[in-house]
């Protein structure tokens, strides 16, 4: 497959750097970076609920449900948030 991508100025420069100093061509340092990636963020989504609360510093709301198992949308929706602020 071939696909196209815009880079920035810098990021270019940056691309071009690493070319030299690691003597890849530019199309392998690009498919490596993208495998990363795409692995990172696979791992992200394996984690359960339970994982992703214990890495954050989450701590439940006195919502008046009994528990957040309750609303689950609720819990997915803060999860995100707390992901997205810490990023």
């Amino acid at each position: 497959m071939t696909a196209t991508v815009r880079l920035s100025n810098e990021l270019e420069a940056v691309l071009t750097a690493v070319v030299k100093v690691s003597g890849k061509r530019r199309s392998e340092i690009i498919r490596e970076a993208l495998s990363a990636y795409c692995e990172l963020l696979l791992e992200e989504n394996r984690l359960t609920m339970y994982d992703q609360l214990t890495k954050s510093d989450f701590k439940p709301a006195n919502s008046g449900l009994k528990d957040l198992s309750t609303n689950p949308e609720y819990l997915k929706k803060v999860i995100n948030e707390r992901n997205r602020r810490s990023s």
